[in-house]
């Protein structure tokens, strides 16, 4: 009877297998930018420049790769030490996920170093006093001893050779000077976006074979304000911060998720508006480094979001937990921006705080484009902002937006100053393009009813005299004229508001004296004053100013009979 034999064998993979297999969801210059920044924040680097040379592209930051001292090992002796191998052990070993221990470190989204080959077959890393060639294609890597000098620096020859081993076995195309090219542009985008939240780099600059072409240095000077310096461009950018912590709001989550606490996210979240030269149009969401996902608002929205491999957008679909993550960090955002709305509009001023909300007041009907989520924004705002006084009145006061009023035109100086004297406020000319959602927060527009209600309850409080025609009389009248509806149908209560202010004395009989003008008459043409007084000296006739205001003599002003 034959026995059965049994032998371990080696279960191997091909590195540039695996290597290939990662760079199919890692193209893009800006992912490649993006993965060498991070892991210069994450080495608590200061700066970080490139350098796009004719013959490679080198990038240096000033914090040295941390080395164990002996690669012949397969396994980092640092690792049983401290469970976390050296850098140099980590860089020659692809998908290692070395930094998924360390919660402080941003790079824990699955991106690896192997973005870098989509421009090089052989990167070349000098730091320590340590210089290793990486070599795939032959799945070995060559060190040697350099004069050690401060910082490491990345040498990627370009793989100009399309029919070199690497670029074959990644079936990727080799680099092209027009390729260099759009890779300068990408990075010179990216460097200007990348260090708002940032840890520890100040300093990020793109040179073109040693030219500079751009810079960005941030001035992180107080925890809620920081400056973006752009040496080339002569620029300065200054940003507003709020901070928060949806920890209450995480620990709901945990309950339903247990993984995501072995996942070990921060809770704390930043917004950063931009305060100057001018606010944004449309901000992103931030996992620390920039995603390509809108935030739907402008500003950035910086948390510790799930993003998607390639790290340009944020789960918002799947109904996994990734996605209720981060829609739990949305929410908490949206919810800070309401805790304090006078000092939002404060500090940010009228016209910035109102396309804020309107950027958010869209999102109540239409997504445009935008997770259907995001409509928590105006979700949260709508309820909150008829409590405070953010509406900038027509005397520059503050007021809450159900107190005051939308003009149906355009007034003059007069009208509105004679609309104040009778406590009627005005909603700012310069808010005209947020009428819409003014109204949907409970401000009204401007009609005769409420003209009347006010004027009755005013008229006896104001002192004005008969010869103030051009600042009381004439403003008012004015206003009436165009609160009157056009047309020969008025509606019943209308008509009634109109008999209402008949009967009010604010307007001027022939002689010029205050009255009603139920009691005052208007002569059928023809007819002359002279005559008619010395016939009817007792009865009251309507001011001939009257006549400059064709719909209040009309409807308010009967014929004598």
């Amino acid at each position: 009877m034959e026995s059965n034999e049994t032998s371990s064998i080696r279960y191997t993979s091909s590195l540039l297998g695996n290597i290939k297999s990662h760079l199919a969801s890692l193209q893009g210059y800006d992912v490649m930018a993006l993965e060498l920044i991070q892991n210069a924040d994450d080495a608590k680097a200061t700066s970080i420049r490139f350098d796009i040379r004719d013959d490679a592209l080198y990038v240096y930051n000033d914090c040295d790769f941390s080395y164990c001292g002996d690669l012949r090992k397969d396994t980092c002796q640092w690792l049983e030490e401290n469970g976390y191998a050296c850098d140099f052990h980590r860089i020659i070993k692809v998908g290692s996920g070395g930094k998924a221990t360390k919660s402080e470190n941003i790079g824990r989204f699955g991106i690896g170093f192997v973005s870098c080959y989509q421009v090089t077959d052989n990167p070349i890393i000098e730091s320590s006093g340590l210089k290793l060639t990486l070599q795939p294609e032959i799945e070995r890597c060559e060190s040697e001893s350099i004069v050690s000098q401060e910082g490491t620096q990345f040498i990627l020859p370009w793989a100009k050779d399309s029919k070199s081993i690497g670029r074959i076995s990644l079936m990727t195309g080799p680099i092209t000077d027009e390729l260099i090219t759009q890779l300068t542009s990408d990075f010179e985008q990216i460097v200007k976006k990348s260090l708002l939240f940032l840890k520890h780099l100040k300093v990020a600059s793109v040179y073109r074979n040693g030219e500079l072409i751009a810079s960005c240095e941030i001035d992180r000077y107080s925890p809620n304000s920081l400056n973006l310096k752009y040496s080339r461009d002569n620029l300065l950018e200054s940003w507003l911060l709020l901070r928060g912590d949806a920890k209450l709001a995480a620990e709901k989550l945990y309950e339903r998720f247990d993984i995501l606490q072995l996942h070990d996210r921060s809770t704390e979240f930043t917004i950063a508006i931009r305060t100057s030269p001018q606010s944004l149009d449309e901000g992103l969401l931030y996992a620390f480094l920039p995603t390509t996902q809108g935030s739907g608002l402008p500003l950035h929205i910086n948390a510790d979001f799930f993003p998607k491999t390639d790290r340009k957008d944020v789960i918002f679909e799947g109904h996994q937990y990734q996605q209720k993550w981060n829609e739990m960090l949305v929410r908490s955002a949206a919810e800070c921006l309401t805790k304090d709305l006078p000092s939002l509009l404060n500090l940010l001023g009228d016209i910035p705080f109102w396309e804020l909300l309107k950027k958010a007041y869209r999102f109540a009907s239409s997504q445009i484009g935008f997770p259907d989520f995001y409509r928590v924004y105006w979700d949260s705002l709508k309820d909150k902002i008829p409590l405070s006084q953010l509406v900038r009145t027509a005397d520059m006061t503050l007021e809450r937006s159900n107190f005051v009023f939308i003009p149906k035109t355009s007034l003059s100086l007069e009208q509105t100053s004679l609309l104040a004297k009778l406590k009627i406020k005005l909603v700012n000319p310069s808010l005209n393009d947020y009428r819409e959602i003014l109204k949907r927060l409970n401000t009204k527009v401007l009609d005769l009813v409420i003209f009347e209600q006010y004027l009755s309850s005013s008229i006896e409080s104001i002192s004005f005299q008969k010869e103030d025609y051009e600042n009381f009389y004439k403003p008012l009248w004015q206003v009436i004229e165009v609160l009157i509806p056009n047309g020969l149908v008025i509606d019943s209560k209308t008509k009634d508001t109109l008999e209402k202010i008949k009967r009010i004395k604010v307007y001027l009989n022939h002689s010029g004296d205050r009255s009603m003008l139920d009691v005052c008459r208007t002569l059928p043409q023809g007819v002359l004053i002279g005559d008619f007084k010395l016939a009817f000296p007792f009865v009251q006739l309507a001011s001939n100013k009257l006549n400059d205001f064709p719909k209040t003599k009309e409807f308010e002003s009967p014929l004598v009979s």
